[in-house]
């Protein structure tokens, strides 16, 4: 969906309540960023599950585990193994904390979406 359609979709009120909402999404970290960038492949790819998706990947990866990066673009595979090895992924209660924001702010824009694209068709 086009910023474009959003607006048609959401009206100027939900566009203003959207843009706030990302705007609280904490992303002043370099893991932050790279852990925003990798939940914006996966929903790309998979709808509001990818975030979902976005921290099983990471979660293994911390746990020393293989993840499944398939559903990441080769860009951001290969800087979430370069994180990970220089350690910037340390503290699993701290991501996973932010991915539980990170859920808690997209669920609603996300459902706000599909509600207003159902009842435009």
């Amino acid at each position: 969906m086009s910023m474009d359609q959003i607006v048609a979709t959401l009206g100027e009120e939900g566009s203003k309540a959207l843009a706030d909402a990302l705007g609280n999404i904490e992303a002043d970290e370099a893991w932050q960023q790279l852990a925003l960038g990798i939940a914006a492949d996966f929903v790309e790819k998979n709808g509001a599950t990818g975030v979902d998706m976005a921290w099983e990947a990471l979660d293994k990866a911390m746990s020393g585990e293989t993840p499944d990066l398939s559903g990441l673009s080769l860009r951001a595979s290969s800087d979430l193994l370069a994180k990970l090895q220089s350690d910037e992924f340390t503290n699993k209660n701290e991501v996973r904390n932010w991915f539980v924001k990170l859920g808690d702010t997209m669920g609603p824009i996300l459902a706000a979406l599909l509600t207003s694209a159902i009842k435009s068709v």
